[in-house]
């Protein structure tokens, strides 16, 4: 039983030679460019495959990809034990950054999240104080809590609002990352980033990671379960799954289990 690693980058160009083939101009995926997890076979390459080991569930066999862009953006960002962090977002990822910057040892974590349901989730996954920003100031909270800031920032919602609070909500030479994928361009003024000195990163994906990932999963370092909200079978996909995910944002990872 394994787990497969779905992008793999040309082998050749710099950011390969490096090991970061996540950011391969010519990178590939299974699922994108290839068959995916939903075709009846797939061939793949054998350096994308990993063991799993007995005691890690299929169910959070299901999460190692998820889990594996989370832990590669905690390992490029300037986080340290001890640093207060915010998450901005609470999806799949933002859900599962939280439980993992409390597994790595952040001394708060603030979340903030609209949807009802998801902040609920977020409480049982490493969060130690949720804000609704429609109904609350979050920047002005996180300030006040943190005395001028957090250390570091991620914003895994990808709207303009987010990613401007998750900017406002870093201390003075703290930073802002950001994870999530922008359908649209944001309004951003570099003036308050210059004289505050904040760093603006980025992390795509994941590289050399998918080991540890595992590890971590199976000896339940990181509680990653809470993020399954529901199991589908193959023939609900669409309705159950697809549109689903579109239409009710209190859904957050929904597994697709081919005997159910």
């Amino acid at each position: 039983i394994v787990a497969v690693e779905p992008i793999w980058g040309c082998g050749e160009c710099a950011a390969c030679k490096k090991g970061n083939y996540n950011t391969c101009v010519k990178m590939h995926s299974y699922g994108l460019h290839e068959n995916g997890g939903f075709a009846e076979y797939v061939i793949v390459k054998e350096n994308n495959l990993f063991a799993l080991p007995d005691s890690l569930s299929y169910e959070l066999a299901a999460l190692v990809e998820p889990t594996a862009v989370v832990l590669h953006a905690i390992r490029n960002s300037s986080f340290k034990v001890g640093d207060r962090v915010a998450v901005f977002g609470a999806g799949p990822i933002g859900l599962l950054l939280s439980e993992s910057l409390r597994a790595a040892g952040a001394s708060k974590i603030f979340v903030v999240e609209v949807n009802e349901q998801r902040r609920e989730l977020a409480k049982e996954m490493g969060a130690d104080i949720v804000i609704d920003p429609t109904k609350e100031d979050a920047v002005k909270i996180i300030q006040e809590l943190t005395n001028g800031g957090v250390d570091v920032s991620y914003d895994a919602a990808g709207v303009d609002a987010t990613f401007n609070s998750a900017l406002e909500s870093v201390k003075p030479n703290g930073e802002f990352m950001v994870v999530s994928v922008f359908s649209k361009p944001v309004s951003y003024h570099p003036a308050g980033q210059l004289v505050t000195e904040k760093k603006i990163t980025a992390s795509l994906g994941y590289n050399n990671v998918f080991s540890e990932t595992i590890d971590l999963l199976a000896k339940g370092s990181i509680k990653a379960a809470p993020v399954i909200t529901s199991i589908i079978s193959l023939d609900e996909i669409v309705e159950k799954g697809f549109e689903k995910l579109i239409n009710d944002k209190s859904e957050s990872k929904i597994l697709v289990s081919p005997s159910k």
